[in-house]
Order: structure tokens, then C-alpha cells, then sequence
């Protein structure tokens, strides 16, 4: 049914935020790794944004010595989310309250047969107990598998380029975040749990790698026509009934991003931005939203 693969499609780009890099072959070439990265001025002074990949290896360093020299005239940070921002024990309060079930409820009573066993299947490909993750809801429980495998193939999110800027900047200049842990986990809460969609996700994961290729090369390339096509507009042309969800994952988000960004332009003068690839690409994207706010905005 079209529905069912507006939701599947939705689900996949929403995992490949998370694996968007699982192509070493387009690595290969120094001279390729160009990225998504542009340049923001206003009167109030420039933002550097670069579009992040959330998992990496070193095989993706060292980056383009102009994005290093932006990081370093920079004085602040700007992220996505900052995982230190609060302790971890205030985070699994946090997914506690948003994408696990009420005690006495558990994942097996909301999903359907072939559903679970497709996970318990994944759960034993990767030696995890169903014990810990039978408390989450089903569509925090595939982002949890879809790590889980990124890793496997080598792939960490301490090499992610968000968390490389992060850890460059931590106790060295000032790291401040678009987004609290708890709006990311209330974003994923949003994501329909089509039991049908879940089941077919966790199912093709072993496709993923080709799946994103396209992705991943119209990244290396600095495509951001072709990132905006490959993860949002051929899925949504396909697909319109996934809008309400691309809406959550995206559009809604994109405009306070840029919000974000303006404010620490005005109180900070330089800023070095470093957000999820999706954002930063199409119409309604954050380069659009900074434009319309009178920023003169070139991709470099």
C-alpha cells in the first residue's frame, strides 16, 4: 500500500541520519571529501555551517583545511544537541518519561507477532538481551538496532563529525546547543509507529549500506541539490502521505535552527554551526530560513 511506504520511507532516512556514513569506498579519495559547508553573513557577523554526519571512522579526517579554519576564527560552537549538556542519569530519566511505555506496559504488547520476532532476530544477530530494550517504544527500539549495527561495521559516533567539533571545543571554547535531549527524544516519539513499517525497517537493515550511498556521495561531493533530492524530495514526491513526518523530522525544527543561529550570530559575532545534513539542504531547509532573515548565505 502507498501509506505503508511513505511511513517505510520516512523510517529509512530517519535511520540514515544516524548511518549516513556507511560507504568507505567514497572515502577513498582525499580530494572528495568536500562536505556540505557554507557561509552565512549578516550585519551582525557570520555563521559557519557545516552539515554533520552523526557516525564516522578516521578514515574521514583530517577535514578541509578551510572548515578547520573556520572552526578556529570561531569562538563558540554551535550543535545540534550537546550530550554532556546534562548527566547521563538525567537522560534516562528523560527517555524514561518520553520513549519508554508506563511500567507494566512492554514492547511485545504493542508490536505484532512478525514484528517481534524480526527484532528478537536482530536482537541475537547483535548479542543484545531483549531485556534491554523491551521497555521502548518500537520506533526507538530500530534506532537502537541501527546503531548497534553502524557500529559493528566500525562506524562510532565519537568520530562523528559533530562529536569530533565537539570534543575539540570542550573546555576550550563554549559549546551551546539548538536543541535539549529531551525535545530529540520527544521528536522521535512523534514518528508514527506503523507496526508494518517497523517490521520491513529492521528487516532491509542488511540494505542499508547501498541504500545511502547516494547520500553519502552527494555529501562527500558537497552536492546539496542532490542531498536534498535523494533524502526529502523523491521520498515525499513518491510518498506524500510521509509529509506529516518529514514535517516533524524537519520543517518544524528548521525554522528554531535558524533562530538558534541568528542569536548567536548577534551575541557571539563568528559562529561555527555544525547540524544534521538534512537540515541544511532544499526548500524550508535552515540556509533558506537564515535568507529570508537577510543573511547573504554561499555554499563554499
Amino acid at each position: 500500500m502507498k501509506i505503508k511506504s511513505g511511513v517505510i520511507e520516512a523510517f529509512r532516512w530517519c535511520l540514515g541520519i544516524v548511518l549516513l556514513s556507511l560507504a568507505t569506498t567514497i572515502w577513498a579519495a582525499e580530494n572528495s571529501k568536500k562536505g556540505l559547508f557554507w557561509k552565512a553573513e549578516s550585519s551582525a557577523g557570520t555563521a559557519y555551517l557545516l552539515g554533520a554526519i552523526h557516525l564516522g571512522n578516521d578514515s574521514f579526517y583530517p577535514l578541509r583545511a578551510d572548515i578547520m579554519s573556520a572552526y578556529e576564527e570561531s569562538p563558540v560552537l554551535l550543535v545540534e544537541m550537546d550530550d554532556q549538556a546534562i548527566p547521563v542519569q538525567e537522560q534516562q530519566k528523560i527517555m524514561m518519561e518520553t520513549v519508554a511505555y508506563p511500567p507494566g506496559e512492554s514492547l511485545q504488547q504493542h508490536v505484532g507477532a512478525e514484528t517481534m520476532s524480526a527484532i528478537q532476530k536482530r536482537l541475537d544477530e547483535f548479542g543484545v538481551p531483549l531485556q534491554a530494550v523491551q521497555q521502548f517504544r518500537p520506533g526507538f527500539v530500530a534506532m537502537m538496532l541501527a546503531s548497534v549495527q553502524a557500529m559493528r561495521l566500525g562506524y562510532i559516533p565519537e568520530k562523528g563529525i559533530d562529536f569530533h567539533f565537539m570534543g575539540l571545543a570542550r573546555g576550550k571554547k563554549p559549546i551551546l546547543q539548538m536543541e535539549t535531549f529531551r525535545q530529540q527524544m520527544e521528536f522521535m516519539t512523534a514518528i508514527p509507529e506503523d507496526d508494518e513499517a517497523i517490521r520491513e525497517t529492521i528487516e532491509q537493515m542488511d540494505d542499508y549500506a547501498e541504500m545511502w550511498e547516494e547520500m553519502q556521495a552527494a555529501w562527500v561531493t558537497g552536492d546539496a541539490d542532490r542531498m536534498y533530492r535523494v533524502a526529502i524530495a523523491d521520498p515525499l514526491e513518491e510518498s506524500p502521505e510521509a509529509a506529516p513526518i518529514y514535517d516533524v523530522l524537519f520543517y518544524q525544527r528548521n525554522g528554531p535552527m535558524a533562530d538558534s543561529v541568528q542569536q548567536c550570530v548577534k551575541e557571539h559575532k563568528t559562529c561555527f554551526v555544525v547540524v544534521g545534513a538534512g537540515h541544511l539542504v532544499g526548500d524550508g531547509s535552515v540556509v533558506e530560513a537564515l535568507t529570508e532573515k537577510g543573511f547573504s548565505v554561499r555554499q563554499k
